[in-house]
């Protein structure tokens, strides 16, 4: 084979499709960001170009005030739709079970973590007070959402919580002097215990113990633990950390 400016060169086939097959595999690893879902397709972790916009919704009634996303854009407007109301019914979840005939005050606000081709990930924040002369109690639950078909989604349905991984939160591999007493708090709960928080996580707000959201490096984790300490805490892992213990 031959190429301008150069006299000859040897093409070594076997050499040239070992080349390819690395390529391909470092491809393939970069992309889906070490995720593992067994037989499913994996999500793009792209950050979104032009395809959708954000904008910020309200819902206010009262003393309380509901900040969340929506998207526009969508070439499916049906989609959409879809997607917009599993992210509105997230966040409104918050009002679910307020006693009748109370009027709590709940500020809410979203962060988004990862504006994806395939997978929208917004974290809720804010706080909440259930009762007068209630000290504010810190609100945090997450909303993923599968652009593919606008159905939420969790951790839970990507990565296999196996007792490694379990271990590696619980003693501490993925934490930092923040997060000392709610480690602490989470040991008291056994591997088995965090393992069944970690398989049942990511109902509305007050059904579940632990919710997850996606960025571009990596997955957050939030546990809820008790007001004393936090109320939440909130572990980042990157996703090279899953490369081995989760495949």
């Amino acid at each position: 084979m031959k190429f301008p400016g150069i006299k000859s060169i040897t093409f070594n086939k076997d050499l040239a499709m070992r080349l390819i097959a690395i390529m391909l595999c470092l491809s393939i690893l970069i992309t889906s960001a070490y995720f593992v879902f067994g037989h499913k397709s994996n999500f793009s972790l792209t950050v979104a170009s032009q395809e959708y916009q954000i904008i910020s919704n309200f819902y206010k009634d009262r003393d309380i005030s509901i900040e969340y996303p929506q998207i526009l854009g969508l070439s499916n407007e049906k989609l959409q739709a879809k997607i917009n109301k599993t992210i509105k019914a997230r966040a409104l979840s918050v009002l679910d079970g307020i006693p009748k005939g109370k009027n709590p005050i709940i500020e809410l606000t979203y962060e988004p973590k990862l504006l994806g081709t395939e997978l929208l990930s917004v974290a809720f924040t804010g706080s909440y007070v259930k009762y007068p002369q209630q000290p504010p109690e810190p609100v945090f639950f997450t909303s993923n959402v599968n652009l593919k078909d606008g159905k939420a989604v969790g951790a839970k349905h990507f990565f296999y919580f196996d007792k490694n991984f379990t271990e590696a939160i619980v003693y501490q591999q993925y934490y930092n002097e923040m997060h000392k007493t709610a480690v602490n708090y989470l040991k008291d709960q056994k591997i088995t215990g965090v393992q069944k928080l970690l398989r049942a996580g990511d109902g509305g707000y007050g059904k579940s113990e632990v919710y997850s959201y996606f960025t571009p490096d990596g997955l957050g984790l939030s546990f809820e633990v008790p007001n004393a300490i936090g109320g939440t805490a909130v572990f980042e892992i990157d996703y090279s950390n899953f490369s081995k213990s989760e495949r």
